[in-house]
């Protein structure tokens, strides 16, 4: 699927929280095998970003306002408007984009020209669907809080479900105009994993996935001393609980022939066990 993810960002500033969520989700996306165009202003100054997405320096520079109503908009700001819809139509078609994310765009008064014109490019692409992120629960009804001006394939999306009909609400929505999606946090990157580890995890994705992990230190002369025989049982009952496990030993020395025979031992409980993973 061809997915545009649609910012004003002029670099990913680490202090700006919605730019470390905007890049798991674009890495996150990638990552399953879908085709991600990131959208950042003209102007962008930034890092290279992630090979796998595609970075697409398109959309308009203009200085921001905070405005509180559409008609208070600038004429700048009206041409804004239509560069921005006119870049949609022509890149979405170029690129045969299938959804649209948009981060804020339809929220709050900074963005108010580049949701616009979301607004004004959705009717020449019927065939586009559109999730518009909202981070912040809305309070006073804005202006341009109509959701069913966007059109039938926009949705917003929010993180939790407490808020929900709050955000219809001031939106002038029903509660099925809004999709419930947690922010995604990705801990290889919220904690700077080395990129020995992130492969790791990559091949065994239980390590962050399992209910229990056990970590275990335990060099090649040590299993026997270490009870692994024993840690290995008791993993295998609580998956007999109905719990997925996942078992690491850290075993830096485990790369010889005799390691390996020794390391067999405790493979054949695993199996025995039908496995922990």
């Amino acid at each position: 699927m061809n997915i545009a993810i649609l910012t004003t960002f002029a670099e990913f500033t680490p202090g700006y929280s919605l730019t470390g969520i905007v890049k798991d989700q674009a890495q996150m996306l990638a990552s399953y095998g879908h085709k991600v165009y990131l959208y950042v202003s003209e102007k962008y100054h930034g890092e290279t970003f992630s090979e796998d997405v595609t970075l697409c320096k398109e959309i308009p520079f203009a200085h921001l306002k905070d405005y509180h109503s559409r008609g208070e908009l600038t004429e700048d700001h009206k041409k804004t408007v239509t560069q921005t819809s006119d870049m949609i139509v022509r890149t979405f078609r170029e690129r045969n984009i299938q959804i649209a994310f948009t981060h804020d765009f339809i929220f709050t008064g900074w963005f108010l020209p580049y949701g616009q014109g979301c607004r004004l490019a959705s009717p020449s692409l019927p065939g586009v669907g559109w999730l518009h992120w909202i981070h912040s629960i809305p309070s006073i009804k804005s202006d341009w809080w109509l959701i069913g001006e966007y059109g039938k394939n926009h949705k917003i999306v929010y993180p939790n479900w407490t808020d929900r009909t709050r955000v219809a609400e001031q939106y002038r929505g029903m509660d099925d105009h809004v999709r419930i999606i947690p922010h995604i946090k990705d801990l290889r990157s919220f904690f700077d994993f080395s990129p020995e580890t992130i492969r790791f995890i990559k091949t065994y994705p239980a390590v962050m996935q399992a209910d229990i992990v056990d970590i275990l230190p335990a060099s090649v002369d040590r299993l026997s001393s270490k009870r692994v025989d024993k840690v290995i049982l008791i993993m295998g009952e609580m998956k007999a609980m109905g719990k997925s496990v996942c078992l690491v030993v850290c075993n830096q020395w485990a790369t010889g022939r005799k390691q390996k025979e020794d390391t067999d031992v405790y493979r054949k409980i695993d199996t025995e066990k039908d496995g922990l993973v």
